[in-house]
């Protein structure tokens, strides 16, 4: 395994990091200060979520079944994420809501759904490595 690798996603991993605490501490940093605790679950969690899996990563890439494990998560990830944005931002189509409450919409649950499917992907992943 290449060295730059594991050495971006210590990177990758400091920085959601940094963006989790900052929001999930409230000081606004990097995220702007929040008042409202819906902010913390849609901003906070995901960056805590990929702080967790950039940082598990980093410390177990060597291994060719990690390397595995971490790809169904980011399929997982990109697929329920993608999914649910392409959903909420169309969602204007179909639902009574101006444009902007869709794409605001979009913005606040992707990410979260994003977490989701990393969580999802990666638990399927190691399940399918430990069938016999």
């Amino acid at each position: 395994m290449r060295l730059w690798v594991r050495w971006l996603a210590a990177v990758g991993a400091a920085l959601a990091a940094w963006v989790a605490i900052d929001s999930l501490m409230g000081s606004g940093l990097v995220s702007g200060a929040a008042d409202d605790p819906e902010f913390f679950l849609f901003w906070g969690v995901p960056f805590a979520c990929a702080a967790v899996f950039f940082g598990w990563y980093a410390l177990r890439a060597g291994r060719a079944e990690v390397r595995s494990i971490a790809r169904h998560g980011c399929l997982g990830g990109i697929l329920l994420g993608g999914g649910v944005f392409l959903l909420f931002l169309a969602s204007p189509l179909f639902l009574p809501w101006d444009l902007l409450s869709g794409v605001v919409a979009a913005f606040l649950y992707g990410p979260l759904a994003s977490a989701l499917g990393l969580a999802i992907g990666t638990v399927l992943g190691a399940m399918q490595k430990r069938r016999p």
